[in-house]
């Protein structure tokens, strides 16, 4: 059997926790179903996690840095405040066709954090962090003019309109329904543009 860097072990295993996260929730998610998913052994994950709650975290870091590289490459399109806010919603909507367990996992585990006191503040974190990525794509886009409510708000906005679809679909799981949400979402979220950029 080749050797898998250490690295990339992780990886799978982190990967492999999602996926049955998202299938079957945190409680189910036990060490030997991971293992079974990873197809590894227990002992290569306590190994590589020194346990179940070091792996939840890892898996919750995991499921977010997506986000944020989602975000980051709707940002490097450069399409301006709206543009950039439908790159946001399509990037995410087309990881949900592709792995809809990856998504369930996130608020799964987002429920997880929320309900445990101790990670409570951490699941608060990803939040403000999501929308401070959100906030700096805003700001980096150029405006026809100042918009009279802030970009926090804004992105607040669209992570709220991207939360409802997505938490829509982990539960119908219909890609049509999954495209025309996501349609409508795009012109609200352009109506909203508009609107609002032209305040005086």
């Amino acid at each position: 059997m080749a050797h898998i860097p250490a690295a990339e072990r992780r990886r799978q295993v982190i990967e492999a926790a999602a996926r049955v996260i998202g299938r079957e929730g945190v409680a189910k998610a036990t060490t030997r179903r991971i293992g079974i998913e990873a197809k590894a052994n227990i002992g290569t994950l306590h190994y590589t996690f020194g346990s179940k709650e070091d792996l939840l975290d890892a898996t919750f870091a995991y499921c977010w840095d997506v986000a944020s590289e989602i975000i980051d490459a709707a940002v490097a399109v450069g399409a301006g405040p709206n543009g950039t806010a439908r790159e946001v919603l399509t990037r995410y909507v087309e990881l949900a066709i592709a792995d809809p367990d990856l998504i369930a996992a996130q608020y799964q585990l987002l429920h997880w954090a929320i309900v445990d006191e101790t990670r409570r503040d951490g699941a608060v974190s990803v939040m403000r962090q999501l929308d401070e990525l959100v906030v700096q794509a805003l700001q980096r886009a150029e405006w026809p003019e100042e918009p009279s409510v802030t970009h926090n708000r804004f992105a607040r906005i669209v992570g709220s309109v991207l939360d409802g679809i997505l938490l829509r679909f982990v539960v119908i799981r219909s890609e049509e329904e999954l495209r025309a949400d996501l349609a409508t979402a795009i012109e609200f979220v352009d109506a909203a543009f508009a609107g609002v950029a032209t305040t005086p």
